[in-house]
């Protein structure tokens, strides 16, 4: 009975594993002399006029066959089966033009080469702990010619664990299937069981040999993905504007939202804090210690509440509006209690327009010939439409006039204020000259925010044609040098250095051409007599 039982266990699994003949092929009628489309190959059709003799062409090959007949190429057997026409089944086509018929030609053709593809597919992707998934494997050979020694191999994360195999072998957490040979398509399968959560993706391969060449093809990858909870509460936040002038004010809406239509969600902690600088005008329902606001309680299946919190801001800047939740949730899938814990933040600008100085000249004219009439004006213009500004300092300063300081107590939203005026002639230069006029100063609101400004403007005076020249004034002082440095020169020839006893230098005289003359002269005298 034991050997029985293992012959027909034996039997089952052959019976089983038998594969399918499924050679690649083509099998269709085609009206004659149109192509036919197969294995990225185009194949030409003819046929002759007693319609028994089709000519197909492929490559560099053509066929000449007869109705009922096949030939073959290294790559694929092409058949010609029968031929039809019949117009009123639609069966061929009748040339008006040539009062011809052409017929449709029944033609096959099957690969010989092997095509082996492997498809492998999961039934789950997303697993929790002891979740079990099947993998299925087709191994399908489209030609008409055998591969042999077929190893398909899968180790498998360790993560997870085999617990079924249907025409398999496992080794540790490897499946190995083994085949002798394979012309057409067989399946296999088996099953795994998550025992650690991951994410993680594989692949498996297949080998095979054909025409004693050993081949390798990798599947396609299998992901599995641990089932991760999702927190069923939203936090959809707005704020409008995002861009304020200071002193206004913009409102800020959160929602919070349960999406699990069968379960609570606690909310134990829901906070949203403001910048110190961001004054809280109203926040409805929420309680206020200092510039947070939180607020807690249970949320029902798909209820939702809306909070709305109206702030203004009094100075500049930019200011990051945080928000953070924490509530506990129940989900279905895993039986258990979860804990949420989400972030975000929303940042508010406050800014206004800031004042804008200007250096006009008379006309707007910035080139002047020698005494020409002009002016210099330097404006301050508060652009703002609703904020004052206040201790206006500023400098002007420019080589056309001494430096002038003052202050402006204020300056009104819209307002423009001329706080410097100068009325000049262009001086005579000897070359053309840019003066430059430099305005700047500083400011602050009525929060004591203190701002710079600055601006310059310049004007270019042509040099003065009846100016003396540089040139001839230079060339004038160094013939003066001139001269005098030769009457030095002069004077100070031949100087005489007495010494004493001990060398030292007691007194130096100056002789010029008198003083030897006389000298000379009293020598000579003194020598008559």
């Amino acid at each position: 009975m034991i050997g029985k039982k293992r012959v027909l266990l034996l039997l089952f699994i052959f019976v089983f594993f038998v594969p399918t003949v499924l050679a690649a092929s083509y099998d269709k009628w085609v009206v004659a002399g149109e192509d036919i489309s197969f294995d990225n190959t185009v194949f030409t059709t003819a046929i002759n006029p007693r319609w028994d003799i089709a000519t197909i062409g492929f490559d560099s090959e053509i066929f000449l066959i007869g109705k009922g007949g096949c030939q073959a190429s290294a790559l694929y057997r092409v058949c010609f089966i029968d031929t039809r026409f019949d117009v009123v089944e639609d069966y061929g086509v009748y040339n008006v033009t040539t009062d011809t018929m052409i017929p449709e030609l029944h033609i096959t053709i099957s690969t010989l080469t092997p095509t082996v593809e492997i498809t492998r597919a999961i039934d789950k992707t997303e697993l929790l702990i002891n979740d079990v998934a099947t993998i299925s494997v087709k191994v399908g050979n489209q030609g008409e010619k055998k591969v042999y020694d077929l190893e398909y191999i899968d180790v498998i994360p360790n993560e997870l664990t085999i617990i079924e195999r249907n025409g398999v072998v496992s080794d540790g957490n490897t499946i190995k299937w083994i085949w002798p040979s394979l012309s057409g398509e067989t399946s296999f399968s088996y099953k795994i069981k998550l025992i650690k959560p991951i994410n993680v993706s594989w692949k498996a391969s297949l080998s095979y040999v054909f025409e004693s060449k050993s081949i390798f093809k990798n599947t396609s990858s299998i992901t599995v993905k641990k089932i991760e909870a999702t927190n069923p509460l939203n936090v959809e936040r707005s704020l409008s504007p995002t861009n304020i002038k200071v002193g206004e004010g913009a409102t800020y809406t959160i929602t919070l939202t349960n999406s699990d239509e069968k379960n609570d969600v606690e909310v134990k902690d829901f906070v949203v804090s403001i910048p110190k600088k961001v004054e809280i005008k109203r926040y409805g329902e929420l309680k206020k210690d200092q510039n947070d606001l939180s607020w807690s309680g249970v949320m029902g299946p798909a209820t939702s509440n809306v909070f709305e919190i109206e702030l203004k801001c009094d100075y500049t800047g930019e200011y990051k509006i945080n928000v953070s939740s924490e509530n506990s949730f129940y989900n279905e899938v895993e039986k258990k209690t979860h804990t949420g814990l989400q972030e975000y933040s929303n940042t508010l600008k406050s800014d206004f327009t800031r004042l804008e100085p200007s250096v006009k000249f008379m006309f707007d004219k910035k080139t002047l010939n020698y005494d020409d009439e002009s002016n210099i004006r330097a404006f301050i213009e508060n652009k703002d439409s609703k904020i004052p500004l206040f201790e206006v300092e500023f400098k002007v300063k420019s080589e056309l006039f001494d430096d002038f300081e003052n202050t402006l107590e204020h300056i009104l939203p819209g307002q423009k204020v001329e706080a410097f005026y100068y009325p000049f002639r262009a001086p005579s230069l000897f070359a053309d000259k840019v003066y430059k006029v430099k305005f700047s100063g500083r400011y602050r609101t009525i929060y004591y925010e203190y701002f710079n400004f600055s601006s310059e403007g310049s004007i270019t005076v042509k040099k003065d044609p009846d100016a003396v020249f540089e040139e001839e004034e230079q060339q004038t002082i160094e013939e003066e040098q001139e001269v005098e440095q030769t009457s030095n020169e002069s004077l100070q020839e031949d100087i005489v250095v007495e010494k004493n006893k001990s060398g030292e230098p007691l007194i130096q005289k100056k002789e010029n051409f008198f003083v030897k003359f006389f000298k000379a002269l009293a020598d000579l005298i003194k020598d008559l007599f």
